[in-house]
Formats: C-alpha cells, sequence, structure tokens
C-alpha cells in the first residue's frame, strides 16, 4: 500500500514550497483581472477553434489547439499589464 510519503517519495508540502520559493517576499496571487483576462483567452481560443475546426474537419485537434493557444496568450497580456502597471 503506498504512502503519502513513498508516493511524494518522502517530500512534504513544506519542501515543495522552499524549492519553489512559495510564501517569501512578492504575493504570486493572481489577481481577478488577470484570471479573467486568461478566461476571454481560452474563450476566444475555444471559438476560433472550432470555426477552423469545423472548415478543416478536424475539430478535436483545433479546439485543443485553441484551449492551449487562447490560455497561453490570456498568460501573456496578462503578464504585460501588471508588468506596465508596475505590479
Amino acid at each position: 500500500m503506498l504512502t503519502q510519503d513513498s508516493w511524494y517519495g518522502h517530500r512534504s508540502t513544506s519542501s515543495w514550497k522552499k524549492a519553489l520559493n512559495v510564501g517569501k517576499g512578492e504575493d504570486r496571487t493572481m489577481s481577478t483581472e488577470q484570471l479573467r483576462i486568461i478566461g476571454i483567452g481560452v474563450a476566444l481560443g475555444i471559438s476560433i477553434g472550432v470555426v477552423i475546426g469545423a472548415v478543416t474537419d478536424n475539430v478535436g485537434l483545433w479546439v485543443a489547439l485553441g484551449v492551449t493557444f487562447g490560455a497561453a496568450g490570456g498568460v501573456v497580456v496578462a503578464t504585460v499589464l501588471q508588468n506596465r502597471r508596475g505590479g
């Protein structure tokens, strides 16, 4: 039977936080505005992916690509806006 220690290789949550420097210094949580921008990017990606997928008769591929590119584009836009505002 797997225990939590054997499953995670004897690493506790605090060691992961130390490895990622979570909780130290700057606040790394996302604001509601950033989450909205990412959501809009995903929605646009899905919409564009469905249209291209319907035209090319490969909806599954294009929806997946649309979600991927939409989320990535949303993260980029949210990051650029945060950096321009000095956040």
